[in-house]
């Protein structure tokens, strides 16, 4: 053995050391694996650690112990994680010291000399790994703190607070020549943050705020195409709530409030012109015949949005109340029937009247007489009978045109 020793001095690395039973390592954790390299460099430890292994492997406890060093580590970092260390060697041993001789104590008294040497190269080793990890941990927690930073100004709307977070990162926690882009980046979401909330707390102001020439938008596409979508849900939003409330009040035989009316045409629901004719008193129909509406009525689509546009246009219309009352009860009564039929037989009868079938069109008695031929529709639609809704239009429908249009000189 002497010999052997002799020669290795005198190379480099040793071809092939002492030999030193390793079963029952393969297969264990971390720890394990750590006692197994240690193990495996006892070559460069001398043949007195390899005799040591060897007595705590004949004791049958190496398996057990490889364990109870594995847990004196976790229990170290855990303990270590939760202190500012500046000296980590001597952090290490308070925290391994009392650990690793309590687990020698626990082998058979044979084995504990061999134990205690194998733990301090153990404890070596998990000390370079720990300290390497704690490190980087200290680290990663600096990293996400700040980013943390970043991020609540971000979502606070706070734009130039998040670029101050990120300048302050620069070169640390961000490649310098990213730090314009992300800065970019990070004022465009503040922005669209910021008009999330002003939504949240007053949509129709914010609506309005929206349509001005100086309104701050974001400048990332993604982020406008946030903002855009965000604003078509609120402007729905929004123009339900007037639809109704403006039916409330034509259903009440009342105009509609005023602040209602100013709120509709400040977030665009309603033109100015609109939200002046919705508040005014009428007594006689406006220039547009009650035919007219009836069609537009029956033509609607079975869709929410044109439903609720339709109303909001029915009730800022120059109509009185009372029509407006009549051709919002047709709107809902249309629900039950599909646009198909109700639109069908209605450009029927208006066909009809434009091909003089009720006499002169735009005369007034033709279009009355358009109108209660209108109002006889519903009913027939809900029978639901095809055969005598079409007998009913062969009825109403002039074999010959019975009317003189006169031309003026």
């Amino acid at each position: 053995m002497a010999i052997q020793i002799k020669e290795w001095g005198m190379l480099s690395y040793p071809g092939r050391g002492v030999q030193v039973p390793l079963q029952g390592i393969a297969g264990m954790d971390e720890s394990a694996a750590r006692l197994g390299r240690v193990i495996e460099g006892a070559a460069q430890l001398g043949a007195q650690l390899a005799e040591q292994q060897e007595t705590v492997t004949t004791a049958g406890n190496l398996a057990e112990f490889a364990g109870r060093l594995r847990q004196v580590e976790d229990e170290a970092r855990a303990e270590i994680d939760m202190q500012n260390v500046r000296d980590w060697k001597y952090a290490w041993n308070q925290a391994t010291e009392a650990r690793l001789a309590e687990a020698v104590d626990e082998l058979p008294r044979e084995s504990r000399a061999a134990g205690r040497h194998l733990a301090a190269v153990y404890s070596a080793q998990a000390s370079a790994t720990a300290k390497r990890d704690y490190e980087l941990g200290r680290i990663g927690l600096a990293r996400h703190r700040w980013q943390a930073r970043v991020d609540e100004a971000v979502e606070r709307g706070d734009a130039e607070e998040a670029e101050r977070w990120l300048r302050a990162g620069e070169g640390l926690f961000v490649p310098i020549d990213e730090v314009e882009d992300r800065s970019k980046k990070a004022r465009s979401k503040s922005v669209l943050n910021q008009w999330k909330a002003a939504f949240l707390q007053n949509a129709p102001e914010t609506l309005a705020a929206l349509q001005r020439e100086d309104a701050r938008l974001p400048q990332e596409p993604a982020d406008r195409e946030a903002l855009l979508a965000i604003r078509e849900s609120q402007f729905r939003a929004v123009s339900r709530e007037v639809a109704e409330e403006m039916s409330r009040a034509a259903e009440q035989g009342q105009q509609p409030p005023a602040t209602v009316l100013q709120k509709a045409a400040a977030a665009g629901v309603l033109t100015p012109q609109q939200a002046e004719s919705a508040g005014r008193f009428v007594e006689l129909s406006g220039q547009v015949p009650a035919a007219v509406w009836n069609l537009r009525v029956d033509e609607c689509p079975d869709d929410e949005d044109a439903e609720m546009r339709l109303k909001l246009d029915i009730l800022s219309a120059a109509v009185p109340t009372a029509e407006k009352r009549t051709l919002l009860q047709r709107l809902r009564r249309n629900r039950e029937v599909p646009v198909s039929a109700r639109g069908g037989i209605s450009r029927r009868l208006w066909n009809l009247y434009l091909s003089g079938s009720f006499g002169c069109p735009e005369d007034a008695e033709a279009c009355h007489h358009l109108a209660r031929l209108q109002a006889q529709v519903p009913e027939l639609l809900r029978r639901g009978n095809a055969r005598e809704t079409e007998r009913w239009l062969e009825r109403v429908s002039p074999n010959e045109e019975t009317w003189i249009c006169y031309q003026p000189n």
